[in-house]
C-alpha cells in the first residue's frame, strides 16, 4: 500500500513538472516568439512547475470530493441540503433567502435525475433546454460559422474558398447536406434566415437530449448524484457550452453523437452496463454517424476498437468492438470509392493533417540563418517561394493553405524526406513552430499579452456569426450569403452578449475560469493522474484506460491543429469539453465502487 502511495505521489509530481515546463516553454514562444534562454526562463519553468503541481495535488482532491459525493446513501437525496438549510437558520435573512433558493433548485434537478421514468426524463430534457433558450431568442436566427458558410456555397455550386464551386470532401459531405436541407427547407417556407433557425431550434433539442440520456445512463451505472447535479448546471448554465452547440458548424453535430459512443463504450468496455439487443445497434449506429459528421471519427473509432480487441477480455465485447470497427471502416469505403465518384465529390486535401511538418519547415526557412540549400528548396518547392513572408507563428492556415492539387503531390516526397532529416537539424526551431500554434492549450492567460491576443487563451464565443452581412469585407464568403437566401440581421444582442462574455472571461476570476488550456490540457492531465496512476492492479488501469480512448484520441487531435488561439479552435477544443463529463462519470462509478467494497470488507 505504502509503495502504491509513493508510486501515485512521484506520478503526480511528474505530471505537474511537465505540465508546467510545457506551459512554460509555450508562454515564451508567445510572448518573445522564441524560446531565450536567459534568466527569466527558469523562473517561469519553476513558477508553472510549482503550479501545475499544485494543481495536480489539490485538484485530485476536489475531483475525489466531487465524485465520491453522496456516496452514503443514492437514496437519500434530500438530506445533504435539508442539512444545509437548517445551518441557515440564524444567519443573516438575504443569505439564508439565498441559500434556500438554491437549496430548492438542486434538490429540484437531483430530483428530476433520479426519476428514471419516461416524464423523469422528459422533464430532465425540458429543463435543460429551456436554460438554452435565452441564447437562441438572443442570437436569432442562428450563428453560422464560416467553414459552414462554405459548406453551403459548395451545395449551391457557388465559387468559396476551397473551390470554383465544386463539392468536397474537405468538409463531411454528410454535414453540409443537413445544413443545406435546412436553408432550403427555410427559403421554401419563408427565408434562408428561417431555416437557420429551424437548424437552432433541432440542434439544440438534440444536443441536451443527447446531455440527458448521458447523464441518466451514468445516473444508472451508479455513478455519484452530486457529480451529475454539478454536471447538468455546468452544461445549462456556461455560456461558451450552448452558444456552441446551437450553431451551424459540423463540430456541434458531431458533439451528440461523440458523447452517446463514449458514454456507451466506456461503460461495456468497463462491463458497467449490461450488452442488449438495442444497445449493440445503438453503439453501431453512433459509430456510422461518428464516420458521417466528423472527418476524425473514423480514427476514434479504429483506435478504441483495434486497442479494445487487443487488451480486453470476454467475447461479447470483442464481437462489438469487431462489428464497430467493420462498419465504421465499410461506411469509410462505401464514401470513397462509391458514393464520392459517382456524385463527382472531389477528395480533400493532405495540407490538413500535414499542417505541423509543414510550419516547422517554414519556421526554418524564415528563422534559422544558413539553411540547408537542399532543405530550403524542398520545401519552396512544395510551400511556395513566398513561405517566409506568409509565416505566422500563431495560425497556420495561411501556410498549408485551402487545397491540395497534382503539384504539391508531386514534391511532397522529397519534403518528408527532408522534413525527417531537420529533426535533428533544427530540432529547437520545430519546437517552436509547434508551441507557436499550440500555446492556447498549454499556457494560462497572463498580463503581458494586449487584450486582443489574451482573448486567445480563453474560451471565446462566436455570438456574432448571427449576422450574414453581404457587405462584409473580413471573407469574400459573405459577399455570396445572398445568393443563398440568407439576409444581414440585427446583431446587437448578440455583439452585447458577446461582449459580457468577454467582459467576464477578462477578469481574474473569468480569465482562470475559463482558461483554453484549463479546460483542454490541464484538466486532461488531471484526469489522466486518476485513470492511469491511482485504480487497481495494472489489468484494471489498463481496462480503465482502453475505456477513455476515444477522449484520449480527441486530446491529441488538438497537437496537430492549424492553432489553438482563434476562434475556429473553439471547434477542436469542445470534443475534449463534452468528454471530461464522461471521464468524470466513469471515476465516479469507480470510486463507488471501490467504496462499496470497502464497506464490505469491513
Amino acid at each position: 500500500m505504502g509503495k502504491r502511495i509513493t508510486l501515485q505521489r512521484v506520478s503526480c509530481l511528474v505530471l505537474g513538472l511537465l505540465l508546467g515546463l510545457i506551459a512554460a516553454l509555450s508562454e515564451a514562444v508567445a510572448v518573445d516568439n522564441a524560446i531565450q534562454f536567459n534568466m527569466r526562463l527558469p523562473f517561469h519553468i519553476l513558477f508553472y512547475a510549482a503550479l501545475g503541481i499544485a494543481f495536480i495535488h489539490f485538484g485530485r482532491k476536489a475531483v475525489l470530493h466531487v465524485v465520491s459525493g453522496t456516496a452514503r446513501g443514492r437514496g437519500d437525496v434530500d438530506s445533504d441540503i435539508d442539512d444545509a438549510a437548517a445551518t441557515a437558520d440564524g444567519a443573516h435573512t438575504t443569505t439564508s433567502h439565498l441559500r434556500g433558493c438554491f437549496s430548492r433548485i438542486q434538490r429540484a434537478i437531483r430530483a428530476m435525475l433520479c426519476n428514471t421514468t419516461r416524464k423523469g426524463f422528459i422533464t430532465s430534457w425540458a429543463v435543460l433546454w429551456l436554460a438554452w433558450v435565452p441564447y437562441i431568442i438572443l442570437l436569432y436566427p442562428g450563428i453560422i460559422w464560416f467553414d459552414t458558410l462554405t459548406q453551403l456555397l459548395q451545395m449551391h455550386g457557388l465559387p468559396n474558398v476551397i473551390s470554383s464551386g465544386q463539392i468536397t470532401d474537405h468538409h463531411p459531405v454528410f454535414d453540409s447536406l443537413i445544413f443545406n436541407a435546412f436553408v432550403q427547407l427555410g427559403n421554401v417556407m419563408h427565408s434562408g434566415n428561417f431555416g437557420v433557425f429551424l437548424y437552432t431550434l433541432v440542434q439544440s433539442l438534440v444536443t441536451t437530449c443527447a446531455v440527458t440520456c448521458m447523464l441518466k445512463t451514468w445516473y444508472n451505472a451508479g455513478a455519484s448524484l452530486s457529480l451529475l447535479t454539478w454536471l447538468y448546471v455546468i452544461i445549462a448554465l456556461v455560456p461558451f457550452i450552448p452558444i456552441f452547440s446551437i450553431g451551424m458548424v459540423k463540430d456541434s453535430l458531431f458533439i451528440p453523437v461523440f458523447l452517446l459512443f463514449f458514454t456507451h463504450c466506456s461503460l461495456i468496455i468497463c462491463k458497467k452496463i449490461k450488452l442488449s439487443k438495442w444497445l449493440v445497434y445503438a453503439v453501431i449506429f453512433e459509430s456510422i454517424l461518428m464516420v458521417l459528421t466528423k472527418k476524425t471519427g473514423i480514427y476514434i473509432i479504429a483506435l478504441t476498437a483495434v486497442i479494445a480487441l487487443l487488451a480486453i477480455h470476454g467475447k461479447q465485447i470483442k464481437a462489438l468492438m469487431a462489428g464497430i470497427l467493420a462498419s465504421a471502416v465499410l461506411v469509410q469505403v462505401v464514401l470513397v470509392a462509391l458514393i464520392f465518384p459517382a456524385f463527382h465529390i472531389a477528395p480533400g486535401g493532405k495540407q490538413e493533417m500535414l499542417v505541423v511538418p509543414f510550419m516547422q519547415a517554414a519556421r526554418v526557412v524564415t528563422t534559422v540563418s544558413n539553411v540547408d540549400p537542399d532543405f530550403k528548396k524542398a520545401v519552396t518547392d512544395l510551400l511556395g517561394d513566398d513561405v517566409a513572408s506568409r509565416y505566422v507563428q500563431f495560425n497556420g492556415d495561411y501556410i498549408k493553405g485551402n487545397s491540395w492539387n497534382s503539384e504539391k503531390q508531386a514534391h511532397l516526397q522529397a519534403f518528408m524526406q527532408q522534413w525527417t532529416r531537420g529533426i535533428t537539424l533544427y530540432p529547437k526551431a520545430y519546437l517552436e513552430a509547434w508551441l507557436g500554434m499550440e500555446s492556447s492549450w498549454f499556457t494560462l492567460p497572463h498580463t503581458q499579452l494586449p487584450q486582443e491576443w489574451k482573448n486567445a487563451y480563453l474560451m471565446q464565443v462566436y455570438a456574432e456569426g448571427t449576422t450574414f452581412d453581404a457587405s462584409s469585407q473580413q471573407f469574400e464568403e459573405f459577399a455570396r450569403a445572398a445568393d443563398l437566401g440568407l439576409s444581414n440581421n440585427d446583431k446587437r444582442f448578440a455583439r452585447l452578449l458577446q461582449d459580457i462574455i468577454l467582459w467576464i472571461n477578462g477578469t481574474a476570476l473569468g480569465s482562470t475560469l475559463f482558461s483554453r488550456a484549463l479546460w483542454t490540457t490541464w484538466i486532461t492531465v488531471l484526469l489522466f493522474s486518476f485513470v492511469f496512476v491511482s485504480w487497481g492492479n495494472k489489468r484494471q488501469r489498463l481496462t480503465y484506460g482502453v475505456a477513455i480512448i476515444p477522449f484520449i484520441v480527441s486530446y491529441l487531435f488538438l497537437w496537430v491543429t492549424s492553432n489553438s488561439g482563434s476562434i475556429e479552435a473553439m471547434r477542436y477544443a469542445m470534443s475534449v469539453v463534452f468528454g471530461i463529463p464522461v471521464v468524470l462519470c466513469l471515476l465516479s462509478v469507480l470510486v463507488q465502487e471501490r467504496e462499496t467494497v470497502k464497506r464490505a470488507c469491513e
